[in-house]
């Protein structure tokens, strides 16, 4: 099957064989070669997955896979390889994923104009880790919602052997209301904490934040730490946005319907927090931006096409005022 799918800040086109129902018990073993874009990441994963015989939203799923992409905004590339077991279970709180990672990740590719903070990730290390997400939607429709919530949390913990060592929280929702028919007001917060227990935080570990579907307004990434030109990301961040999505006036149809006038203000802060008494500064320098646009739905993925303003930022931020295109599943 050939399939397009997409993330925060990227699309994902995908390629995929599978062999279904192998042992007569709804079983799947599937080879997965995904290509990231813009920055031209390669996924290539092999994945069995083995739903419970008595109910089949729980489910088991093993899978070996390499990754390798470009990070141009932190300047290196990555290469990733490693085995991955997910055990899914619904509940009445949401849907549970518990997850063990174990990546084998080298970072290279520095030019010389890298700065140092950076250069001293380069290298090999070993990330052994336990991470459950639990996530909740009760939207009316995860397409075009009128009324709803989606929440996500996930926690990681990475030290289970390996020399790399943190705990890391993440927490994002959206809320959704009608306030007149099809004018909807969309209110959205993402919040994220990581705490190394050895060393500093790797770049690769780190949280980064800016782009057309994070803070609008900046470049990818854009916003935060930086040093030569290059984001150094950061421990703790948290963002939310402010949305009103009505419909194009004089339009009718299905194809129509997914394409809504947007107008947003977005604001946030991402800092490095080498000690929790300096969370205090997540709400110190805040960033804050506004606009107006179109925003398409097709299949899972958000388009978006805006005029944004950023308000208020910082001398080192990179700002990219006027129009923004993005693409993405999550979106601020």
């Amino acid at each position: 099957s050939l399939s397009a799918t997409a993330g925060s800040q990227t699309g994902d086109a995908s390629l995929s064989f599978s062999f279904r129902n192998l042992f007569g018990r709804a079983e799947q073993l599937r080879t997965v070669s995904t290509t990231a874009f813009p920055h031209w990441g390669n996924t290539i994963r092999v994945e069995f997955i083995k739903p419970h015989y008595s109910n089949i939203n729980q489910r088991l799923n093993a899978s070996f896979g390499t990754t390798s992409y470009k990070q141009p905004s932190c300047g290196f590339e990555e290469y990733t390889v490693g085995p991955k077991l997910d055990i899914q279970c619904p509940s009445i709180y949401g849907t549970h994923t518990l997850s063990w990672l174990c990546d084998w990740r080298q970072l290279f590719g520095f030019d010389n104009n890298v700065p140092m903070g950076i250069r001293l990730d380069a290298g090999h290390s070993l990330k052994s880790s336990i991470k459950h997400i639990l996530e909740t939607d009760t939207r009316d429709n995860p397409l075009l919602p009128h009324d709803g919530y989606h929440t996500r949390i996930s926690q990681e913990i990475a030290g289970l052997g390996g020399d790399v060592i943190f705990s890391k929280v993440e927490f994002q929702t959206e809320v959704y209301k009608e306030i007149i028919p099809n004018w909807v007001l969309s209110v959205s917060l993402w919040c994220g904490l990581l705490k190394p227990f050895i060393s500093n935080s790797k770049i690769n570990d780190k949280f980064l934040l800016g782009g057309p579907t994070t803070l609008r307004g900046f470049h990818m990434w854009g916003m935060g730490p930086r040093s030569q030109g290059f984001s150094l990301g950061g421990e703790a961040y948290w963002a939310n946005g402010l949305h009103l999505y009505c419909p194009l006036p004089y339009t009718s149809g299905e194809f129509f319907r997914r394409i809504r006038i947007h107008s947003f203000a977005t604001s946030g802060n991402l800092i490095e927090c080498s000690k929790l008494s300096h969370l205090t500064e997540l709400f110190q320098n805040i960033r804050v931006s506004c606009g107006i646009g179109l925003h398409v739905r097709l299949g899972v993925a958000q388009i978006e096409l805006n005029y944004a303003l950023p308000l208020k930022a910082q001398p080192q931020d990179w700002l990219k005022p006027g129009l923004q295109f993005g693409i993405g599943l999550d979106m601020l």
